[in-house]
Parts: structure tokens; C-alpha cells; sequence
């Protein structure tokens, strides 16, 4: 019963250092990057997106010539400092 309880609580604990973030702030970082690189793309990610240190997220890029590409958010920190990278969907 003591092993159940530590398990709940640290997964209680792992919760609360996660921060929600705004979506639109996310794909908007990602849509502005990808733009200063020359590229066009419409980014979404899933609505409810955590930034907790060291975990992934996934979005889909959507390029201007139909390619579709799939992000992966790693967040650098819990205050929602990221980085990403685009790899080709098959």
C-alpha cells in the first residue's frame, strides 16, 4: 500500500512541474522560424500542449507545395522554451 501511495504521489508531482502553454504561441515560434528560413507552412499542434523539461511534443508542418512534415518539440525547460525539428512524413 506505502509503494502505491509513493507511485500516486510522485506521479502527482511529475504533474505539477509541467506548465501549460499556449498552442498558437508554439505553432506561431515554429510557422515564424520556418519563414526566416524560407520556407511557408501552417503548423498545428495539439491542443493542452505541457512544456516540461527534457519531454516531446508533436505537431504537423503543412508546406505551401502540400509536403507535410512532423515537428518534434523538445522542451528545454518548464517555462516553454523549445527547440524542433521538422522530419518528412512517408
Amino acid at each position: 500500500m506505502k509503494r502505491l501511495l509513493g507511485m500516486v504521489l510522485a506521479a502527482l508531482l511529475l504533474a505539477a512541474c509541467s506548465t501549460p502553454v499556449e498552442t498558437s504561441d508554439v505553432e506561431s515560434k515554429i510557422e515564424t522560424s520556418l519563414a526566416e528560413k524560407g520556407f511557408t507552412a501552417t503548423v498545428d499542434c495539439p491542443e493542452g500542449m505541457k512544456s516540461r523539461q527534457g519531454t516531446t511534443s508533436d505537431c504537423i508542418a503543412t508546406f505551401d507545395d502540400d509536403t507535410i512534415g512532423r515537428v518534434e518539440v523538445r522542451w528545454q525547460n518548464d517555462e516553454g522554451d523549445l527547440v524542433w525539428q521538422v522530419q518528412p512524413v512517408q
